[in-house]
């Protein structure tokens, strides 16, 4: 396991929860800019890659380019699902999905990252 990894998906886990509140509550435009880009671009795919390989060593640029390419995918599949819905597409219907579920991964691949108490990480 990469040192700091759990204090990532924690990271992920705050910055999603402070997205979805900024999103519904008077905030600045430049910190609702900053946390929109991070969680369209980056949050959710870092969450998915930390579940689905959680004893992996990936590379800085492997990790980055994994996180960006996944968190488009789901964030344009989640954007055409809730079109669909009478909810309809709206800033903050889609800052509650998106942070809500990349919430729920981050702490499901916390819970799946081996700790380091004795063992050992397989490749």
């Amino acid at each position: 396991m990469r040192p700091g990894r759990s204090q990532a998906l924690l990271g992920s886990c705050v910055t999603s929860a402070v997205t979805v509140l900024a999103a519904n509550v008077a905030a600045p435009q430049a910190l609702r800019i900053g946390l929109g880009v991070a969680m369209v671009f980056v949050l959710p795919g870092f969450a998915a890659v930390c579940a689905v390989l959680p004893r992996r060593e990936l590379s800085l640029g492997e990790c980055l380019l994994a996180s960006l390419g996944i968190s488009l995918a789901i964030s344009v599949c989640m954007s055409v699902l809730l079109a669909a819905t009478p909810i309809g597409l709206t800033r903050n219907s889609l800052a509650a999905v998106l942070g809500g579920s990349t919430i729920i991964v981050s702490i499901y691949a916390w819970r799946r990252t081996p700790r380091a108490t004795g063992q050992r990480s397989r490749s």
